[in-house]
């Protein structure tokens, strides 16, 4: 068995939005802007509707665009959305209500632009492997798991020692950078 820690390490850039809207987009809405009770996992079901209707739909875009250009495009999407509605958010905070809203955009737009990550970098990973889907999977995984486990510790001392702000911005990047690396998935439409 192959490990490939060079694509997992990709693929860790990609899904990280993922694990921390999870952990961190609740926290950010009461405590950055003051959200009540009632409306501190709305930020989180945003994100996750919209990463649903992503993936619901991603045979839509694969006919049209191939993996590489999704890749690209949800990355800058999804990152680049979410770095300026968490950064408008911040500066509006002043405005509850309004921050709030553009919070909620920013999730809506990473969640869409991270939607095609897993699914695709999966995808690429059987393409790249000779082993079955199980053990791509397993592999990614095992992998991916300890990675996440390293990356969330770091972002929560990040938001310790600084803000819940700055803290928001690493996965955002993480999502970035993937474009970098948009080459991964296949250059052929479905």
């Amino acid at each position: 068995i192959r490990l490939d820690i060079a694509f997992s390490l990709v693929m860790l850039l990609a899904i990280q939005m993922e694990f921390s809207m999870g952990d961190w987009s609740t926290i950010y809405a009461r405590e950055n802007l003051g959200s009540g009770a009632q409306y501190a996992a709305l930020p989180y079901l945003v994100f996750l509707g919209f990463m649903s209707i992503g993936r619901l739909n991603i045979h839509r875009f694969t006919h049209r665009y191939s993996h590489s250009q999704l890749l690209k495009i949800g990355a800058l999407m999804g990152g680049g959305g979410y770095c300026v509605g968490v950064t408008l958010s911040h500066v509006l905070r002043d405005n509850p209500a309004l921050a709030y809203w553009s919070f909620l955009l920013s999730l809506a737009f990473s969640g869409l632009g991270s939607s095609f990550m897993a699914p695709l970098f999966i995808n690429s990973a059987q393409e790249r492997s000779a082993e079955s889907y199980a053990v791509i999977i397993g592999q990614l995984g095992a992998i991916n798991n300890a990675m996440v486990f390293f990356v969330k510790a770091f972002i929560s001392w990040v938001a310790q020692v600084t803000s819940v702000t700055i803290a928001l911005m690493i996965p955002a990047l993480m999502l970035l950078a993937t474009a970098k690396f948009s080459h991964l998935g296949k250059e052929t439409k479905d």
